[in-house]
């Protein structure tokens, strides 16, 4: 289980890494709103 799962991350497409990021940033600034408009 654990091996496929670093198999899947090593062939995961740029654009699944990319798509990855931008959920990530995205929720980021979603904190950093929450953030500033407290």
């Amino acid at each position: 289980r654990m091996g496929r799962d670093v198999l899947e991350a090593k062939c995961s497409r740029p654009i699944d890494v990319v798509r990855s990021r931008m959920n990530w940033s995205n929720e980021l600034w979603e904190l950093l709103d929450e953030e500033l408009l407290d």
